[in-house]
């Protein structure tokens, strides 16, 4: 029986977090005895529930934000999750939150000082223990199937009408799909939403499935329609909803009403930052604004949210690339958008055309999408087009630095020449005439990047065959070295396993009496002596020191007859004496046979810093390395290791 309980630990940073914030108290169920969970290091993913703990009850808004952030990890890594419950206790009162998706819900006051309150709380504590975990805000379609370790995600194809199913995704799959869940708004509870992206991509895949030219520029649909949940002896779609059917119409009135829809596609793109050159970016951009007017044309549909992140891109066997237009989600009909209550602000910001901008009555067209194409050159030009122009800080959650906001009387000039700003209105007029022009350039453009990628592919190609007989050179030489630094080991640990043998031997002997006490042990220790004896002159020959030798040996004969984490590393041999012991008889041998091989002007060796298990002197934080190596030239005798002069760690 599972019983919810908390973590061991309070007040900590969650294991699997990905900021510093300190969460008060994380709830679990468990399937233990004891009355907490006792996982070492608690994470979000193991978490039911959080909780915020507040000295006085006017802090109540300060425990609310901070039980917002905390929720946002725990969504985000535990992918079966459809809502949330969490709990702030502010001095003796205490509120339960529901954590959806456009709101935060929280219940009325509960002081546990009270013996109301007290009964009140202790019922919910109860019927979150005893419930479906579906109450608790699992969704029932998603679930983990820890034998074969990967998740199965149900999904329920509208066009066909099967029973929802399985779709499972495994790492040992050859092919990948994608699967997006969206909860589209809807105007009402049993109303159809707005943009139905299941029926605009079914739609797009059947026009362009003759056209081989435009295969993988678009999301091509393998599954999707509302997912369909069992309960009571029927379906719902949303179990958020029928949480929500108990609180008051008015509370649950502000709750946007939204249709739960799961889309399964292909192919699976990258992101428009992973372009490798500007080249690849015109190709991409080629590809997308060609897929974008076959769709404006043989399916009358308008994207309506072209940005960075809705045109991805993904490489063939040869490693050419294949730009992709992906969510549809704000597309609509081109003939919808002659209507007044369709002209509404859709995009991102900072890509948005003039007219969703300034929410003008002028019809959109396929224009708009041209323009915020304009706006996402012009950005990737400043920014950057790739990660390696970016930086590490664009676009991945890093405060970056702010600019002060204009005022909306500043953000467009007012007093531009009415000449300039009348032809606005014609924009209808001229919009399939203009974008087929803008195609034209643009495919161009795209055909003359192709062929400079294929000349640099063509460059590079021949500058690695020009390279490939010094490399199987460097090659045959490493495969010399290894052989030769493996037969040395060998017989180092061959000497050192027969001194043991002999020595243990001639004890056993005298033992069961074969010969008497003292010649018994005057013979091992001579056997023990003369075996000593040889393994010291071989460790000497390899100029290397008797101490690290022995560490080698003992780490190399040790064998583990536990896995058990908890057993004390006393029991073991010294691993970082034993690697860094190994790295140094390795880098000091091939040292040792390249001195008089002309082929190598200088020899650098791998080696270890002296000193193990430190922190580095240009560390920022307070992470203790365990070894860290570095190319010796026969300088690198620091006490302590320094990032930027190792070149790989190992933990």
């Amino acid at each position: 029986t599972l019983k919810l309980v908390s973590f061991g630990k309070f007040d900590f940073v969650a294991d699997d977090s990905d900021d510093y914030r300190r969460v008060d108290i994380g709830l679990v169920l468990s399937a233990g005895n004891t009355s907490s969970f006792t996982d070492a290091a608690p994470a979000y993913k193991d978490a039911v529930m959080l909780v915020e703990l507040k000295r006085y009850l006017t802090e109540q808004a300060k425990a609310y934000m901070q039980l917002v952030l905390y929720t946002r990890n725990l969504f985000g890594t535990q992918p079966n999750r459809r809502f949330a419950w969490g709990l702030t206790v502010c001095g003796t009162t205490v509120r339960a939150c529901i954590f959806v998706h456009d709101k935060v819900l929280s219940s009325e006051a509960m002081d546990v000082s009270t013996s109301d309150g007290r009964r009140v709380f202790v019922e919910l504590l109860t019927n979150w223990t005893l419930c479906e975990s579906w109450r608790l805000g699992y969704d029932p379609t998603i679930r983990y199937d820890a034998g074969l370790k990967h998740w199965e995600i149900d999904v329920c194809d509208s066009e066909t009408q099967l029973t929802p199913g399985p779709v499972s995704a495994s790492s040992q799959d050859s092919s990948m799909v994608l699967i997006k869940d969206s909860w589209a708004q809807a105007t009402g509870p049993d109303s159809n939403v707005v943009c139905d992206e299941v029926a605009y991509l079914r739609e797009i895949r059947d026009a362009l499935a003759d056209d081989r030219a435009l295969d993988g520029t678009y999301p091509l649909l393998e599954a999707g329609g509302v997912v369909q949940i069992k309960y009571a002896g029927g379906v719902v779609d949303d179990t958020t909803q029928l949480i929500l059917e108990n609180i008051d119409e008015n509370t649950r009135a502000k709750v946007p009403a939204r249709i739960h829809r799961r889309i399964v596609m292909s192919p699976v793109g990258n992101p428009l930052q992973r372009v490798e050159s500007a080249d690849e970016l015109i190709v991409v951009v080629g590809d997308v604004m060609a897929a974008h007017s076959a769709i404006a044309k043989r399916c009358g549909l308008l994207h309506r949210d072209l940005s960075v992140n809705n045109i991805m891109f993904h490489r063939d066997a040869n490693g050419g690339v294949k730009g992709m237009l992906i969510d549809f989600n704000n597309a609509c009909r081109i003939t919808d958008m002659q209507t007044a209550e369709w002209q509404d602000r859709t995009g991102m910001l900072p890509f948005m055309s003039i007219g969703d901008l300034e929410q003008s009555d002028v019809e959109r067209t396929v224009l708009d999408d041209w323009e915020s194409l304009i706006y996402i050159l012009c950005w990737l030009g400043t920014v950057g087009i790739n990660q390696t122009d970016q930086g590490p800080n664009y676009m991945v959650g890093i405060a970056q630095p702010k600019v002060p906001a204009p005022s909306d009387t500043q953000f467009l000039d007012r007093n531009v020449d009415p000449a300039i700003t009348d032809s606005f209105a014609r924009r209808a007029e001229i919009a399939d005439a203009l974008a087929d022009e803008l195609l034209e350039v643009t495919q161009r453009f795209r055909n003359e990047a192709l062929e400079r990628i294929k000349s640099l592919i063509q460059d590079v190609t021949s500058v690695l065959d020009a390279a490939k007989p010094a490399d199987e050179k460097r090659r045959s030489w490493a495969n010399r070295f290894a052989a030769e630094v493996c037969e040395k080991l060998e017989t180092i640990i061959s000497s050192a396993q027969q001194s043991d043998d002999a020595g243990t031997g001639a004890k056993r002997s005298c033992e069961v009496g074969s010969l008497s006490v003292e010649p018994a042990l005057k013979k091992a220790k001579t056997i023990g002596g003369m075996a000593s004896e040889t393994h010291s002159e071989l460790l000497d020959s390899e100029q290397t020191a008797l101490t690290s030798h022995s560490q080698l040996i003992q780490w190399i004969s040790f064998q583990s007859s536990s896995e058990d984490p908890s057993t004390p590393a006393s029991h073991g041999p010294d691993i970082q004496s034993g690697i860094s012991a190994l790295v140094g008889f390795v880098g000091q041998a091939i040292a040792d046979m390249a001195a008089d091989i002309s082929c190598y002007d200088s020899m650098r060796k791998l080696s270890t810093f002296q000193k193990v298990e430190s922190i580095a002197t240009d560390e920022d934080s307070y992470q203790q390395l365990d070894i860290a190596l570095t190319m010796d030239t026969g300088s690198c005798t620091d006490t302590v290791p320094d990032h930027k002069d190792a070149l790989m760690m190992v933990a």
